[in-house]
């Protein structure tokens, strides 16, 4: 009985919403030290900042959060209904372009069901674009971007 629960275990724990661990480990533990504090992970673990769950920032275009990510979201900004007048700060001087894209593809796997990984070389692309952006984007530029 306790190796066949063992096994199940050990089975349940090498796949993530459809996607292998290792794909998602380094997006996970980077989430866990830099987002989870804040965000609203589940029906069960409260946080102050909106929820990911399926919110339309986290399944749109990759662009949107790769950018909420990296410079930050300030100001009023909706999400599932809601209207949250709130700043996140931005990780662009704190993580790199691997890391981003191991933090959004996890969350975009996670809270938005979407298994297709984002690459550094398109988080590059973006930081690249916004080179001494210093300032928090609000949704309004975000939504004309996209």
């Amino acid at each position: 009985m306790i190796l066949g629960v063992a096994v199940l275990l050990t089975g349940c724990a090498q796949t993530h919403v459809g996607i292998p661990v290792a794909a998602v480990e380094p997006g996970r533990s980077k989430f866990d030290a830099h987002c989870a504090g804040c965000h609203v992970i589940d029906a069960v673990t409260s946080g102050y900042a909106p929820t990911l769950e399926g919110a339309s920032w986290v399944t749109g275009p990759e662009g949107l959060i790769i950018r909420i990510v990296l410079h930050g979201v300030g100001g009023p900004i909706e999400v599932a209904g809601q209207t949250h007048d709130l700043s996140m700060p931005g990780f662009e001087s704190i993580l790199t372009d691997a890391e981003i894209a191991a933090v959004v593809s996890y969350v975009r796997s996670r809270f938005g069901g979407i298994s297709t990984p984002v690459s550094a070389a398109t988080v590059r692309q973006i930081r690249e674009a916004n080179q001494g952006r210093r300032e928090y984007w609000t949704a309004a530029e975000l939504l004309a971007l996209d």
